[in-house]
């Protein structure tokens, strides 16, 4: 787990070599167009990173958006930019949109990218200095976040959350050794994630106990609505 990490003005998402997603010029977090993924994904928050939706055909398209206003009706964005975990997008999505009704953050973009080891650890060493993969980073879009409060957009293109980065070849090895179900696990971590791009973090103890309670109302309700029973993923925190 991770609080959002902080942004490096004017700085793109560098790759390992062979990691699918390499760089084009224009293309921040793209290197060559022979290892663009299926669904590619780069993205951040806009005042240091450009958004790009990669096509699967990169000759035929590549939408570059610079605000949110470009994808009005596409809300929630999922890429899948790994190959060692399969990924079922369905059960995936609709825990997602239920964390958001729950959280009454429907009118807000939100993507939510899924990575490898090299790739999440690659993230981590670049924004919290920290050299080894992990379960998820949050990019918050907006700043001066107030943990409990929505952000106030002056403009739609400012209707955006921000993304949340998903290590989940880290998340299923943890499971496995853990004994854990990795989808159960998966939809927790998101919550964890979502409660980041909304301004909560766990860097006191002070600052965790309000996070995990939040978290615990989140899940308290997905409970209740998928008669499941998850936990916070700070709960043993501090």
């Amino acid at each position: 787990m991770a609080e959002a990490p902080p942004y490096r003005k004017s700085e793109s998402l560098e790759l390992p070599e062979g990691e699918a997603g390499a760089r084009l010029p224009f293309c921040p977090g793209i290197r060559s167009e022979a290892e663009v993924p299926l669904e590619g994904w780069c993205s951040g928050r806009g005042s240091c990173w450009n958004y790009h939706c990669c096509l699967n055909d990169v000759g035929k398209a590549l939408l570059c958006r610079a605000s949110s206003s470009l994808f009005k009706d596409m809300s929630l964005l999922i890429r899948n930019l790994q190959r060692a975990i399969p990924i079922r997008r369905v059960p995936l999505r609709k825990n997602i949109e239920q964390i958001r009704r729950i959280l009454g953050v429907q009118q807000f973009d939100l993507g939510v990218i899924c990575v490898n080891n090299r790739h999440i650890q690659l993230l981590n060493r670049n924004y919290r200095w920290k050299d080894s993969p992990t379960d998820v980073l949050s990019f918050p879009f907006h700043e001066n976040l107030t943990a409990g409060e929505l952000p106030q957009p002056c403009a739609r293109g400012e209707y955006n959350l921000g993304d949340i980065f998903l290590g989940v070849e880290h998340i299923y090895q943890e499971c496995e050794e853990n004994k854990e179900d990795f989808y159960s696990i998966l939809t927790v971590t998101i919550a964890h994630g979502m409660c980041h791009l909304l301004g909560y973090k766990h860097s006191t103890e002070t600052e965790w106990q309000q996070m995990y309670e939040k978290e615990a109302q989140i899940l308290l309700e997905l409970n209740r609505l998928s008669d499941t029973n998850l936990q916070p993923l700070t709960k043993h925190h501090f």
